[in-house]
């Protein structure tokens, strides 16, 4: 009896032993089961999603910044992420306090995950049967900011998050975490990250926040629309003490300081919009530069935080705004009645437009670009995106033509109108602005007075065709079509006014023509140079032409001349020259002048090139002030040392007889001083009034 109790012992012992060792194999095998399926499942959930060395050299989208020639900030271009990085040590204490009392209060403790948040709200979850408490942590938001997780409350989100949060803080320290944390974070109202959002609500920097705008950046995080200041201030002025009582309860500040503080009410001071940049037609013309150069540089100029330094000189652009703008002013009082008659049951757009560049021609910079007369209104830039007819503006290009090939200043022509007969039965008789006609007339007269009868003659008689004038015009820079006609004189066909400004820098630049450039260089968000521009420069006429047509267009800013106001009424007197243009109907008006040290050309008009600014109102009356405001201001105000045009050695001034135009004899009654290519220049002394040569009766 007693062995058998004893079997039987010992029988239930193994049979218990075994059992046990059944669960054993059961929970062996069902706890390799799930963690060959954890481990799949979290691969498969980790296919992607960034890997360490990802993480480690992650880049956010960033707002690329475009500078002024001196530094000054004059535009920031970015696309759907409006974003602007800053360094931890610019992060104001309070402001990281604010974050962290209100997000996530073992911040620096756990590693990434909060385990007891984490089970506690996974109890509360399974009880409730619904997402109804959450336990992200700041890592865990900045994982789903970093690999654009949806922000839905799903399952397989939340072990994504986990999964990177942990790479997260293996990749980086805590202060990092911080830094790219408030960097990478939607703020609403197109501002990602602290700086944006630190400028959209109070137009300073982050290091200059205060304790209460901390707080209330802070309270945007849950919802950045529900708790905007813009939209709800009662709503966001709540959220806000909430946070300061968040930061009381861990002694981030003392009672004193949150009683003192939830009593302030919230001061905005809202960052400017777009059209307040400075100088918009400029940097919207260099934006599409970039555009062009994106390609073949690789980069996007609209994330990669890119730093544009630009040849704009901000006190250049001041003034040429301004005295485009008083011109404006006054021409559109002026004609304000007339348009108000003629334009009354119409919807087409009377306001006076103009333009404006400024370039130094010595090295193609572009220093200064008006573009119309308000760019909130109308972005249409008539510096590089308008053509029109430049009028008398373009018979430089004419005269260069006839200087190059040997035809002195001193050459006469015929001051008579030109009648053609054309195949379709027409016929062509232009005539000169005043109408007038007159005698024998040098070249130089007839550019100083713009004389259509002269530039047409030039090309009949002297250049025989007004092809070489296109070849002069397109070499000198020039890039638009222009038609090989007789009345390519007078400007017929249309340009722009960058491309025309800069074939008149040729004349100041002893015959080279630079390329003009808006784009000194371009470098990455770490500071390493991307693009260096190099000026284009090339040969566009010899030294000697450019000298002596320099001098030419001296001569139509002197008395008598058609730019003669700039030394009658404004006074101004350094070495100068330029040009007027007027179009038909006086439908565009032009002047392109320079000095020594820079080129300025000057556009007034409407944009329906049917409307007229009226008789009378010529390029002299309507161009040329903006012009002459615009130099002498700027020589005055920015000190600019006078400069004198060199002439080169291949030029000599000579005494002429004005009767032969030969080389003055001592006893030749009148006599002028001209200056000529040595190779053209007359030799042979008057005949007439020298005592030698006379024959005796």
């Amino acid at each position: 009896m007693q062995k058998r109790r004893k079997y039987n012992k010992i029988k239930k012992i193994n049979t218990e032993s075994k059992r046990i060792s059944e669960y054993f194999t059961l929970g062996l095998i069902v706890f390799v089961s799930i963690s060959i399926w954890t481990f799949f499942i979290i691969k498969y959930l980790s296919r992607d999603l960034p890997s360490l060395e990802q993480l480690e050299r992650y880049e956010p989208k960033l707002v690329s910044k475009i500078y002024s020639r001196d530094i000054q900030l004059i535009r920031e271009i970015s696309g759907e992420e409006n974003r602007k990085l800053v360094t931890f040590n610019k992060l104001p204490e309070h402001l990281i306090n604010a974050l962290i009392a209100t997000e996530d209060h073992s911040f620096y403790k756990h590693w990434g995950v909060n385990t007891y948040n984490f089970f506690g709200a996974l109890y509360a979850n399974i009880k409730s049967l619904s997402w109804k408490r959450g336990f992200s942590t700041i890592t865990m938001q900045l994982a789903r900011n970093m690999t654009y997780l949806t922000k839905e409350k799903l399952i397989i989100r939340k072990i994504k998050e986990i999964l990177t949060a942990l790479k997260i803080e293996k990749a980086y320290t805590k202060n990092e975490i911080l830094e790219m944390y408030f960097n990478q974070t939607d703020f609403g109202w197109n501002s990602f990250g602290i700086a944006s959002v630190t400028h959209t609500y109070f137009t300073k920097n982050v290091e200059d926040l205060n304790l209460e705008e901390s707080a209330l950046l802070v309270a945007l995080l849950p919802s950045t629309t529900q708790y905007s200041p813009f939209k709800n201030m009662d709503l966001a002025l709540k959220r806000r003490n909430i946070i300061l009582r968040n930061m009381r309860n861990m002694n981030y500040i003392t009672e004193v300081e949150y009683q003192e503080t939830i009593k302030k009410p919230i001061i905005l001071n809202p960052g400017p919009k777009s059209f307040k940049d400075k100088a918009p037609y400029f940097s919207e013309y260099v934006r599409q530069l970039i555009d062009e150069k994106s390609k073949e540089l690789g980069i996007n100029p609209y994330e990669d935080g890119l730093s544009i330094y630009t040849t704009l000189d901000i006190e250049i652009q001041k003034i040429g705004e301004k005295c485009l703008s008083d011109q404006l002013n006054i021409m559109q009082k002026n004609l304000s009645e007339r348009l108000k008659t003629d334009y009354a049951n119409t919807d087409i757009d009377t306001t006076v437009q103009g333009a404006f560049v400024a370039i130094d021609p010595r090295n193609g910079h572009i220093l200064a670009m008006v573009g119309g007369k308000d760019y909130s209104v109308s972005q249409f830039n008539r510096a590089t995106q308008a053509k029109r007819q430049p009028g008398s503006t373009f018979k430089p290009f004419v005269w260069t033509a006839a200087i190059d090939n040997g035809y002195s200043p001193n050459v006469e022509l015929w001051d008579q109108e030109i009648i053609k007969h054309n195949l379709d039965g027409t016929i062509w008789r232009p005539q000169n602005y005043d109408r007038k006609r007159g005698g024998l007339t040098t070249l130089r007269e007839g550019l100083k007075r713009s004389l259509n009868n002269i530039s047409n003659r030039i090309i009949l008689e002297l250049l025989r065709t007004p092809n070489t004038v296109v070849q002069y015009a397109h070499n000198m820079g020039i890039n638009s079509e222009l038609r090989a006609v007789e009345s390519i004189a007078m400007g017929t066909s249309e340009v722009n006014l960058l491309e025309l400004t800069s074939a008149f820098g040729v004349f100041p630049n002893k015959g080279v023509l630079v390329k003009p450039l808006a784009i000194l260089k371009i470098t990455d968000r770490f500071g390493n140079v991307i693009y260096e521009s190099k000026p284009e420069k090339r040969e566009a006429i010899c030294e000697e032409t450019a000298y002596i047509m320099t001098n030419l267009l001296e001569s139509a800013l002197e008395p008598g001349g058609t730019g003669q106001i700039t030394r009658i009424v404004y006074n101004f007197t350094r070495p100068a020259g330029g040009k007027t243009g007027t179009s038909q109907e006086f439908t565009d008006t032009w002047f392109v002048g320079f000095i020594p040290q820079l080129v300025v050309g000057t556009w007034v008009g409407f944009d329906d090139p049917q409307i007229s600014l009226g008789e009378k109102n010529s390029g002299a009356v309507v161009a040329l002030p903006i012009w002459a405001n615009f130099i002498k201001t700027y020589c005055d105000s920015l000190q600019i040392p006078v400069a004198n045009f060199v002439k080169p050695d291949g030029v000599v001034q000579l005494d002429i007889c004005k009767e032969t135009k030969l080389v003055a004899a001592k006893y030749c009654p009148n006599q002028i001083k001209e200056i000529f290519n040595i190779r053209y220049a007359p030799t042979e002394k008057c005949p007439i009034h020298n005592p030698v040569t006379q024959k005796t009766p």
